[in-house]
């Protein structure tokens, strides 16, 4: 992803980089996908978020990541994805990832989307003890 947006949010937790989305690469434009890559740290998540318009695929490239997510009928899933394996998420449903594994690994992250939208629910909303 040489062409990609190199724009990064990081926190102690995880860093989210390499964006490839229409605005940064338009040989995407209307093929409906973007792409992002995130490194987590030992014990880093990304919080709990939605994309309200997209699909999202997550693929895990090292490490172990639990992936959760909550569906509309308030029915919680989870499940720790080792390398080369994939978890897809519905658009719309509130999900996370977390670094459960010794190692700081990393996945990429692919929407159904020409650009990433992505919002992060009130924390009022539940109570969780996922540092964001």
């Amino acid at each position: 992803m040489d062409s990609a947006k190199r724009e990064t949010h990081q926190t102690s937790l995880a860093r989210v980089s390499h964006h490839a989305d229409v605005l940064s690469f338009p040989g995407l434009n209307t093929l409906g996908v973007s792409l992002i890559r995130a490194d987590l740290a030992i014990g880093g998540v990304i919080p709990p978020h939605t994309h309200p318009r997209a699909t999202e695929a997550v693929l895990v490239a090292s490490g172990h990541i639990l992936v959760g997510l909550v569906t509309t009928g308030n029915v919680y899933y989870s499940k720790v994805l080792t390398a080369g394996q994939l978890f897809i998420i519905p658009r719309g449903l509130v999900h996370f990832q977390r670094n459960v594994g010794p190692g700081k690994p990393f996945l990429h992250l692919l929407q159904q989307s020409i650009t990433r939208d992505c919002y992060r629910p009130n924390k009022s909303l539940w109570y969780n003890t996922i540092d964001s």
